[in-house]
C-alpha cells in the first residue's frame, strides 16, 4: 500500500486499486486497443488495462476553490509492464490554443511515486524530462506530451493540476503513429520516422517550479497558477 501525507490517498498496487479519503475511486481506465495506434509495434501481447486515470480529486472542503479558478486536479496510476517492447505510456496529446493567443494551455505535473520521464515535444524540438518522486513538470506552451514510466517492478503515481475549461487533442499524435521517440526493453530510444529525420532528442532534469506539493501549493496560493489559464504568466518576471 503506498500512501501520502499531504492528501488521504491510498493505493493498492496488487489490486490497481485507489483510494480517497477510505473510499474507492473509479478511473477512466485507457486499454490496449486505444493505445495502438501510438505504439512502436500495434500487433502486441500486452494486458488490456494499460493505465487509470482518476479526474477531479480533491477534499470536500477545497471543492469551491477548484470550481472558482477552473482548475482540475488528477491523479494518473501507470503500472509497470510492457507494451510489446514498450515502457508503458500514455497515449499523448497536445492542448488547444488558449482564445486570444497564439499559445496553447499549460499543465504543471508532479510525481508522486515512482519514476517518469515526460516527452515534450513539437514538429521540430524533442526533449525528455527525467523525473522521479517530488518532482514537477511544466508542459510548456505548444508542446505535446507523453509520459512514460520506466521501471519494471515499480508503479507510477503521479498527480496534475491542469485548466478544467478545454478537452485535449489526440489526433496529430494519433496521426503520427506517436512521440519523436519509443523508449523500448533495452533501455533505448528508437526514432519514429513520422517526425523530422534531424530531431535530437534532449534529456534533461526539471527546473522546480514550487518548494511544496502541487495541490497543497494551490490551495494556499492558487493565483500562483494562473498560467495554467493564461500561458502568458509562465514568462512574467517578479
Amino acid at each position: 500500500m503506498v500512501t501520502f501525507n499531504f492528501l488521504p490517498i491510498e493505493y493498492d498496487s496488487d489490486a490497481n486499486l485507489l483510494y480517497f479519503d477510505g473510499e474507492q475511486l473509479h478511473p477512466d481506465v485507457r486499454t490496449l486497443e486505444q493505445a495502438k495506434p501510438v505504439l512502436y509495434n500495434s500487433d502486441v501481447d500486452a494486458p488490456r488495462e494499460l493505465y487509470y486515470m482518476y479526474r477531479n480529486v480533491f477534499l470536500d472542503s477545497h471543492k469551491e476553490l477548484f470550481e472558482r479558478f477552473g482548475i482540475r486536479y488528477d491523479i494518473t496510476v501507470l503500472p509497470p509492464l510492457f507494451i510489446g517492447s514498450e515502457y508503458n505510456k500514455t497515449v499523448g496529446h497536445f492542448h488547444p490554443v488558449v482564445p486570444g493567443t497564439d499559445m496553447t494551455y499549460t499543465e504543471i505535473y508532479e510525481v508522486l511515486y515512482g519514476n517518469a520521464y515526460y516527452m515534450l515535444f513539437n514538429k521540430d524540438e524533442v526533449r525528455v524530462v527525467e523525473a522521479k518522486a517530488g518532482d514537477q513538470v511544466i508542459v510548456p506552451p505548444n508542446f505535446g506530451h507523453i509520459t512514460i514510466n520506466p521501471s519494471e517492478k515499480k508503479p507510477l503515481i503521479m498527480a496534475n493540476l491542469v485548466s478544467s475549461n478545454f478537452a485535449s487533442e489526440y489526433k496529430e499524435v494519433r496521426e503520427r503513429k506517436g512521440g519523436p521517440y519509443y523508449y523500448i526493453k533495452e533501455k533505448s530510444w528508437i526514432k519514429n520516422p513520422y517526425y523530422k529525420k534531424d530531431m535530437q532528442l534532449n534529456i534533461v532534469r526539471p527546473n522546480q517550479l514550487f518548494n511544496e506539493n502541487i495541490y497543497s501549493m494551490f490551495v494556499r496560493s492558487p493565483t500562483s497558477f494562473n498560467f495554467l489559464r493564461d500561458p502568458s504568466h509562465l514568462f512574467m518576471e517578479d
